[in-house]
């Protein structure tokens, strides 16, 4: 079933060509971060996980550079948290445009800064090369030692479903961008919930990082779980909160 998910037939397709390491210890689509058994004794887990901003560049949604750095470090360290790690640090590939000023380049690597600082963590390397258009890519590693492992399998049917904090603010942030082509200034700037995931990773049967947006993580949940979600919740509400959140 969950195979039947476009981006899941394409990673499926692409492993099978791979020897999976006897350390790792997730199953392919179980978590948002790959897990490597490095002390069984101590507990001791490395986490490791890759995202790029891609097309979210190209389409213009991402089209200050100071939120570009901002979001290769929380996007990867979000990934990070829904596994309930503590970061190390993080690698990033920056391809630059070749046509790129001085402002470009100081807004780009402050966002980047700015998002290390405020999750405590640093950046250990990276590349860097030049092309048409900007793109990110990073690779975060982080520790989870001792306690529970948690994934994106393990719900049950009598569980109750919570997030970390508000949802939609993504979406509305596409809709009124892509869609409205609105110019005006978006408090948009999410970080990663790093304190709540090693809070959840103690206490919750599963875990899964929302930034691909609610509807889509609810559906691999559903297909990784055979289980189902009922909603009681006032949508319209959630909505209306998140609109002010980002535009006020």
């Amino acid at each position: 079933m969950i195979n039947s998910i476009e981006e899941n037939q394409i990673i499926s397709s692409l492993v099978k060509y791979f020897k999976r390491s006897p350390l790792q210890i997730n199953q392919l689509h179980s978590s948002d971060s790959e897990l490597i058994q490095l002390n069984v004794s101590e507990g001791l887990i490395l986490a490791i996980t890759t995202d790029s901003i891609v097309e979210e560049i190209r389409l213009g949604l991402y089209d200050d550079p100071y939120l570009m750095g901002w979001m290769i470090v929380m996007a990867n360290l979000s990934d990070l948290a829904a596994v309930g790690a503590d970061p190390l640090g993080i690698l990033i590939s920056e391809i630059l445009p070749n046509n790129f000023d001085d402002n470009f380049q100081t807004k780009l690597q402050k966002g980047i800064s700015d998002a290390c600082d405020e999750s405590k963590t640093f950046v250990l390397g990276g590349d860097t090369n030049f092309g048409d258009k900007p793109i990110l890519n990073g690779t975060a590693v982080g520790i989870i030692s001792g306690g529970n492992i948690i994934s994106r399998i393990g719900y049950n049917p009598d569980d109750i479903l919570y997030t970390s904090g508000e949802i939609g603010s993504g979406n509305a942030l596409a809709l009124t961008k892509l869609v409205y082509k609105s110019e005006q200034d978006h408090k948009y700037k999410p970080s990663a919930r790093l304190t709540e995931g090693k809070l959840i990773r103690e206490y919750a049967s599963t875990c899964m990082d929302t930034s691909d947006g609610l509807i889509s993580t609810l559906d691999q949940l559903m297909r990784l779980n055979n289980l189902g979600f009922t909603f009681n919740d006032n949508w319209d509400s959630s909505l209306e909160i998140n609109s002010k959140i980002l535009f006020e």
